[in-house]
Formats: structure tokens, sequence, C-alpha cells
């Protein structure tokens, strides 16, 4: 959905929050309400619902002790909701009729690894997660990690392994009208960043391997990745 809010009023409700929360999320399943995400410094993922005239209805606290966490509309406009909580584990989360369930996917081993950019996106069969995971002991080195999954199966593919320099950066993902994803991130190379691009196959379920999208001379950073209603790819 595309819609319009009244930023002025709807920052003025949220700019208390807004101050403590460094990851926000937007999504609106229908026209008449709209739900507003956000983790504050605390680790507390909460959420507040508006209605179609952006009147602040209800706010609630929704979980403790979460790292990242990620949202999504569902073909129902249900709400998917992942996370990775401190404990080390991805739930997934389903909001049917302001009810919420969940499955524990799998268990990350937050001890030993930074897990950051936590992205979801869900299709007609599976539900798929991102993430890129640095160790502890190898800070230059991040691993971006896709899982998957139905009501049957759960499988994981690393997408890439790369140097990243003295910051990690997000990667930037879209999918086409045939399920394949697209990604592009940031590389540290010889002495410059240059962006990089993997393609998922989702015919094969493999990932291609990555290739260089820019030329080495320059320094490249920021990247961003959608496909146009031409199925052209920017």
């Amino acid at each position: 959905f595309i819609f319009v809010i009244d930023y002025k009023k709807f920052l003025k409700d949220v700019s208390s929050m807004q101050l403590t929360a460094h990851q926000q999320y937007l999504v609106r399943p229908s026209r008449d309400i709209v739900y507003y995400f956000f983790l504050r410094n605390d680790k507390s993922l909460n959420y507040n619902t508006y209605d179609k005239n952006n009147v602040l209805l209800d706010s609630t606290k929704l979980f403790s002790n979460i790292i990242d966490f990620s949202v999504a509309i569902g073909k129902n406009e249900e709400i998917h909701l992942i996370c990775i909580t401190s404990g080390g584990k991805l739930k997934h989360y389903i909001n049917k009729n302001n009810n919420w369930s969940y499955k524990v996917v799998s268990r990350p081993d937050v001890k030993s690894n930074v897990y950051k950019y936590l992205t979801i996106y869900v299709d007609g069969e599976y539900t798929h997660a991102f993430y890129t995971k640095t160790n502890l002991l190898t800070q230059a080195l991040s691993t971006i990690e896709h899982i998957y999954w139905n009501g049957k199966d759960i499988n994981k593919v690393i997408v890439s392994n790369y140097i990243h320099g003295k910051y990690i950066s997000p990667f930037r993902i879209s999918s086409d009208n045939m399920g394949n994803f697209h990604m592009v991130y940031k590389v540290f190379y010889k002495d410059n960043h240059q962006l990089y691009y993997n393609r998922f196959k989702t015919l094969t379920k493999t990932w291609t391997s990555n290739e260089p999208v820019t030329d080495l001379q320059n320094e490249h950073s920021h990247p961003y990745i959608f496909i146009d209603r031409e199925r052209n790819l920017h």
C-alpha cells in the first residue's frame, strides 16, 4: 500500500518515542489502520496503532530483549514479524485478528556473533529472512545468510562471505515477479569499497556467485536496488 500521513501530527505524537528508538517500521495492512513498530534502546519492541486520520488508538509493548526485527504484510493482510532475541532465538510471529502466534525458526549464536539488518520477505509459499553475521573474532569479515521456511521445511544458505572494511553497512534486496531475489552490498576490495551483486534463483533455490558491479577506481557506498514495472533492475 502507498499511503499519505500527516507527518507533522504523526511526529508530534511519536517524538518522545523516536528519541529512544533506533529502528522503526510503518505498515498498513488495511486502509483503516497503520501500525508503527519501533525498537527502543532498552531492547523492547513496541508498536502504536493509528486510524486512517492518524489518530493514536493504542500503544503496546510487544516483547523485551530484542536484538533486531523486521516486519512485512502477507497476502491476506496479516502482519509477519521476525526478530532475533538476546536469548539466541530467531522467531517468526504472525498477527491475525489482533492475535499473535509464533514459531522458533533457528537459534543464532548471539554470544559469538553480531547480527544486523534482519529483513523479512513473504511470498505465497515461503517466508524469507536475511541478515548479516559477523563473528567477534573476525570482525572485518561478514557473512550474509538467507533462511527460508514454509509449513514443513526450514532451509539456510550463505549468500556471501566478504570483507566489509571498518564498518558493516546494510545490504539492499528486491524481488522480481518470478520470486527471484536481487541483492547488492558494499565490499572492501583492495584499497576502496565496491558494490557487489548476487541473485537468488527461486526455481533452483540457489544463489549466484558474487560479482562486482562498479568500477574499481572509485569509492562506492550507499547502494539501493529495485525492480520497476517493466521488470528492469535498477
